[in-house]
């Protein structure tokens, strides 16, 4: 039987750490679990992210900064202004990881919705209402969870900021 785990060029954990529900190994440094029978799997855990994508993600937030009271933008428009044509669902992502910032330094996460004026990242709120309730508390018209008036509530950061 081969070693586990050397098919993908991984070496055996270094201390054994046992998981207290079987007979798999933990390894705590990379998130692998192996097994003596089968080949390793990882856990489903958040990957650390890379400079690339923190600089990316800093620079999505930036640009969420600026987003003016009473105004929406979108996904997309961040990704386009950004350079990245493709890249509206890794602006979700980083508006995902700007939820946890609160005081100078949060971001107004809920001025950005999708390219049809729908709340789509409600559900990454503390509440299932909150984003609608931080909106209209700008002045912005909510009606089934889309803003109304959207084409004149947008703001491009293609064209605002040049």
């Amino acid at each position: 039987m081969p070693e586990v785990g050397k098919e993908f060029g991984a070496a055996a954990p270094g201390p054994d750490v046992f998981d207290g529900y079987s007979s798999r190994l933990l390894c705590p440094t990379s998130r692998i679990i192996f097994h003596p029978v089968f080949t390793f799997t990882r856990f489903p855990m958040a990957k650390e992210l890379s400079d690339a994508h923190r600089n990316f993600f800093q620079d999505v937030h930036d640009v969420v900064r600026l987003v003016p009271v009473g105004r929406v933008t979108t996904y997309g428009a961040i990704a386009h202004y950004l350079g990245a044509r493709n890249g509206a669902r890794m602006v979700g992502w980083a508006m995902m990881a700007a939820h946890p910032q609160v005081g100078p330094q949060a971001i107004p996460a809920y001025r950005v919705v999708n390219r049809l004026g729908q709340l789509t990242g409600r559900q990454h709120f503390a509440t299932p209402t909150a984003m609608q309730e931080f909106l209209e508390a700008e002045g912005i018209q909510i009606v089934d969870d889309t803003v109304q008036d959207f084409k004149t509530r947008f703001w491009d950061p293609g064209t605002e900021l040049g």
